[in-house]
């Protein structure tokens, strides 16, 4: 076993060195490192052959700066930041291999050149964007030359996990001088880091349509002399909950309650893959019943929690750690491992996935959380399963705790069915959208919230 690993890390090493080579003779500097990784900073995650594909797919994405490349299950990990911008987030991890796209591209730090307009230097454009930044939504006005401008205002903003609207003002003054900016902030967590003031509340966080992953489009919008919008319809707005005290910075994205229809337990699996528009109270964390944000298939983040409902607190039940979300949506987390629409079985004998999670507030006498101090075959207590499933029935979409027949099986967590053969289409067999158990009676007093960060 230690063997086989060795020999895979030197070919890991060799794939990595020849590329690095190639690309030293063409020009770009690059940097690798094994053993480490940046973490904090990863906006998608995705499964490759080799290595060097990660390398090919960083390079076409103009929001890449570096990636972490996890050797045993042959994972990258893409980040918008590098460990000289993080130092503090650059960690040992013997399971990875961290690597820097070369330096030659749009940063904060090299503001981008251009010939036919003056340049703008950076630190106007970060003391500009500190005064907006109390205020996200407000839009204030710079003169300068809107291209220079533009393209560094976007590179700041991409580093900062930002979006923006960058666009000519109105008027006989039109040309490329008055220059209107909006900062656009995705998330609670992006608030707080903004206003560290901020408190719980109801918030309107801005997100990328689909249709415009990075804000190329928004520029060139911005660039066009003859286009006189901001594209504001590259941004959608949200109102969500922000946990701003307990730990600073969380979204509430969901909620599951027995306490009304089972929502979450479709047959269509509807809540978890398709529905597009919100539903339930989604500002407001202590309703008990269903609820879907669209920041469920909108916000990314690096960590999920959960709380309870009746506590005004937000204190976590359970909170995952070593990066759970590794940047994605939630939406896009679980359902990656596979299409159970419409009753199709998710998995025989195990959990698809897993993460390792803390325990606080009052999850020993939370329903759902009996089996947070058992060790099982399956799963050990320490950890949140995905899409699980143990002997002759019961399965989970999120399974909490142990897992196997000495931790009551499967049934245990969020969206949990009785089912032999584990699906959300099991007419004849009990499911509940969280629980201890999937033929107890249903807990209707409090409801579980999620969120993300």
């Amino acid at each position: 076993m230690c063997a086989s690993r060795a020999l895979s890390i030197l070919l890991i090493l060799e794939i990595f060195n020849k590329a690095i080579t190639q690309q030293c003779l063409s020009g770009g500097k690059q940097e690798s490192i094994f053993g480490w990784m940046l973490r904090g900073h990863i906006y998608k995650s995705t499964t490759l052959n080799h290595g060097h594909e990660c390398l090919k797919v960083c390079r076409q994405d103009n929001r890449c700066q570096s990636f972490n490349w996890v050797i045993s299950t042959n994972m990258c990990e893409f980040s918008d930041r590098t460990k000289e911008a993080r130092p503090v987030d650059f960690v040992p991890d013997p399971d990875r291999y961290y690597y820097r796209r070369g330096v030659n591209r749009e940063t904060a730090r090299d503001c981008p050149q251009a010939p036919a307009w003056p340049e703008v230097d950076c630190k106007t454009v970060r003391k500009s964007l500190k005064r907006a930044s109390h205020a996200p939504e407000r839009i204030f006005s710079v003169t300068s030359q809107l291209q220079t401008f533009c393209l560094t205002v976007r590179a700041y903003l991409n580093n900062q996990k930002y979006g923006l609207i960058c666009s000519p003002g109105l008027g006989k003054q039109a040309t490329f001088r008055d220059v209107n900016i909006s900062v656009k902030l995705p998330s609670c967590e992006a608030i707080k880091r903004s206003d560290p003031k901020a408190s719980d509340g109801s918030y309107t966080i801005f997100s990328s349509s689909s249709a415009i992953p990075d804000l190329s489009r928004v520029v060139q919008v911005s660039l066009d002399s003859r286009t006189q919008g901001s594209c504001s319809s590259c941004f959608s707005a949200t109102s969500v909950y922000c946990d701003m005290t307990s730990d600073q910075g969380w979204t509430l994205i969901a909620r599951f309650s027995n306490n009304d229809a089972l929502n979450w337990m479709k047959d269509s699996a509807l809540w978890w893959y398709d529905k597009d528009i919100a539903s339930g109270e989604t500002t407001d964390p202590s309703n008990n019943a269903d609820m879907i944000s669209p920041a469920f298939w909108l916000v990314g983040g690096t960590e999920f929690k959960i709380t309870r409902s009746d506590d005004p607190q937000h204190t976590a039940l359970l909170k995952t750690i070593g990066l759970c979300l590794s940047g994605e949506t939630f939406r896009s987390k679980i359902t990656n491992y596979g299409d159970f629409r419409n009753g199709k079985v998710w998995s025989k004998h195990k959990c698809l996935g897993r993460c390792c999670v803390h325990y606080g507030g009052q999850y020993q006498t939370t329903e759902g959380f009996k089996e947070a101090a058992c060790n099982g075959e399956m799963q050990n207590a320490s950890s949140i399963g995905f899409w699980c499933h143990w002997g002759a029935g019961d399965g989970s979409v999120m399974m909490i705790g142990g897992g196997g027949s000495s931790c009551n099986r499967a049934d245990h967590g969020i969206g949990i069915t009785e089912a032999n053969s584990p699906s959300l289409a099991t007419l004849n067999s009990p499911k509940k959208d969280f629980g201890s158990e999937a033929n107890y009676n249903s807990i209707k007093t409090y409801s579980l919230n999620l969120w993300v960060k």
